[in-house]
């Protein structure tokens, strides 16, 4: 012990640093082998299909009389006053008219809109008549006729097309022949006694006498030049058409005769373009003899008018090819659209005997509610133009004349009653959702048992400032009268500004907002997953799901992360909610 004390004692500065290290080390190793394991529970609701309700909250006081205001809800002229001031009346009694000739008319329209929708439902939802199949019938039976007379006429048009290209060659060996001997023939050396002995296009070319000067010599070899190309490609197509003109027959396929009829079509071209080479080279050379005054050689005049004559022998047989070219093209082309014609035709024979398509009936019936809901509107708005006394009472002040022109919201006068109503005070967030017509339920502190059912009756139009707070003035109607509720009693009030049934609902806390986007967190292989959604309308704890869920879906409402004691203490006490359960994941 000595020895270690004095070790110690010795090594002082490196005993601490070991002593140190060892208080750290243990440390750490006590927290990572004692660390308590988290976990995270995820609550789940499933979406559910139900009535979702909106609705605003206020509280005050019972009043056993009140004073309520004459408010028009829409704006016109007055047409006629039913009442005086003092005049006892109901609830709903007529009070003034206004012009609603507008408003009638939306009526009508809708009206007719809503008849012409059942009409079409009805006509859709009746059986084929006799008539209508007959004419389904006739119509696919002619378009048949249509494309058997389109097959007939396609089979003239080959017909006529091969006859052409025979006509053709009946004509085009002479008009080749005669360019051939226009260019290379001794005719105008043998014509003319001052031409010396040479062939045609050489005996035009030494017509013209060279000049320093000029080089109409020069020009005229040119034309000659292009006449001579323009012949030889004449003369090639010419020939290999005439080696498969031969080869072919009136019994070809329908192939080989259309290659046959454009091959054809494109020698005449060809050799309507060289014919007019041969033109221009006599127009150069004969315009230049006359300028020189002299003579035309006889043997020219006899060419440049066989040119002529071959100028319209190759325009009419271009024509004549074109015409057949069109005429095929266009009986093909209609046999192709008669016979999607006839798919068309015979599909809709078929749903004619089938009877209505059902997403024809849902459509229509679609239809058919969308008119009625349109004629509610406008019935709604027409109800609008007539001044009705909200409650029952006597008429205390009446400001209306006839001829008046009133304004939506305006006070014309009041009514006085001696029924029991609610009077409460809102905020204006929650008055500007609140309109007069709307029902509303009512609790009382002093009758806990009690629940009656109200009407807005009024709504101040202005506010009232305090503090810098905006408050409004409501008087809600009761239904019923209750001889428990007193004058004076506390009143909680509840006024529906809004409902929809039949939607898909999810609790608030399970939509969350991220850069103006709403959505919700679903479970997919036991990891949480966004989903973006479309919201409706919502309520304190419920809110509507347009799009991006379906009934049955499950989503997070809550997450939860606690200690294992805690975690299992939560899970032990509690259990699934009334819209899910509780789903743990260990991490």
């Amino acid at each position: 012990m000595k020895k270690l004390i004095s070790l110690i004692t010795d090594h002082k500065a490196i005993f601490l640093v070991i002593l140190a290290v060892l208080i750290v080390g243990g440390y750490f190793f006590y927290k990572h082998f004692n660390q308590e394991e988290q976990t995270v529970q995820y609550s789940t609701a499933k979406v559910t299909k139900g009535l979702l309700i909106s609705s605003v909250s206020g509280v005050g006081q019972v009043a056993a009389s009140s004073q309520v205001e004459l408010k028009p809800e829409a704006a016109g002229q007055v047409i006629s006053v039913n009442v005086q001031k003092g005049q006892a009346v109901k609830k709903g009694a007529l009070i003034a008219q206004l012009n609603a000739g507008d408003a009638l008319k939306s009526v009508r329209d809708a009206e007719i809109s809503l008849t012409s929708a059942k009409l079409s439902l009805e006509k859709t939802l009746q059986p084929a008549d006799k008539l209508s199949v007959m004419q389904s019938e006739n119509a696919l039976t002619q378009a048949k006729e249509d494309q058997l007379q389109a097959e007939t006429d396609l089979e003239k048009a080959y017909e006529d097309g091969f006859n052409e290209v025979g006509d053709t060659f009946l004509d085009l060996p002479s008009i080749i022949s005669g360019l051939d001997t226009i260019l290379y023939s001794y005719e105008i050396a043998n014509s003319e006694v001052s031409v010396q002995r040479t062939w045609n296009k050489a005996a035009l070319l030494n017509s013209i006498v060279y000049q320093p000067t000029s080089d109409e010599r020069g020009e005229l070899e040119q034309y000659i030049n292009k006449a001579e190309v323009n012949y030889q490609a004449a003369r090639d197509a010419y020939n290999q058409n005439f080696i498969d003109y031969q080869a072919a027959s009136r019994y070809s396929d329908k192939e080989a005769i259309n290659d046959l009829i454009k091959q054809t079509l494109q020698t005449v071209r060809l050799l309507a373009d060289a014919v007019k080479s041969f033109n221009h080279m006599f127009d150069f050379w004969i315009d230049y003899r006359s300028q020189k005054n002299l003579s035309v050689f006889n043997q020219v005049d006899e060419y440049v008018a066989d040119l002529n004559s071959y100028t319209g022998q190759v325009n009419g047989h271009i024509s004549s090819l074109l015409n057949i070219t069109d005429s095929i093209n266009s009986a093909e082309d209609k046999i192709v659209s008669l016979a999607r014609e006839i798919e068309e035709k015979q599909e809709s024979h078929n749903q004619l005997l089938a009877g209505a398509d059902s997403w024809d009936v849902q459509s229509q019936q679609l239809s058919v509610k969308q008119k009625e809901n349109a004629l509610l509107d406008a019935r709604e708005k027409l109800a609008d133009y007539s001044i009705r006394a909200p409650i029952d009472g006597i008429i205390a002040e009446l400001d209306l004349f006839k001829g008046d022109n009133v304004s939506s919201g305006s006070s014309v006068g009041s009514v006085i009653s001696d029924q029991m109503m609610a009077e409460i005070t809102l905020n204006e967030i929650d008055a500007a959702a609140v309109a007069v017509g709307q029902k509303a339920t009512l609790q009382f502190d002093a009758v806990p048992d009690l629940s009656l059912t109200g009407e807005v009756v009024d709504l101040d139009t202005l506010g009232t400032v305090s503090s810098g707070v905006v408050s409004y003035n409501v008087k809600i109607a009761f239904d019923l009268q209750d001889e428990r509720v007193k004058s004076g009693m506390s009143v909680s009030v509840s006024i529906i500004t809004e409902s929809k049934s039949d939607v898909l609902l999810v609790p608030s806390s399970a939509v969350k907002i991220q850069n103006t986007a709403s959505y919700v967190e679903t479970m997919v292989d036991g990891v949480p997953q966004k989903r973006t959604v479309t919201t409706g309308i919502s309520n304190d704890t419920m809110i509507e799901i347009v799009d991006g869920l379906s009934e049955g879906d499950a989503v997070i409402t809550q997450t939860i992360t606690n200690s294992n004691s805690a975690a299992s203490t939560n899970n032990a006490s509690g259990g699934p909610d009334s819209f899910g359960g509780v789903m743990r994941i260990m991490r």
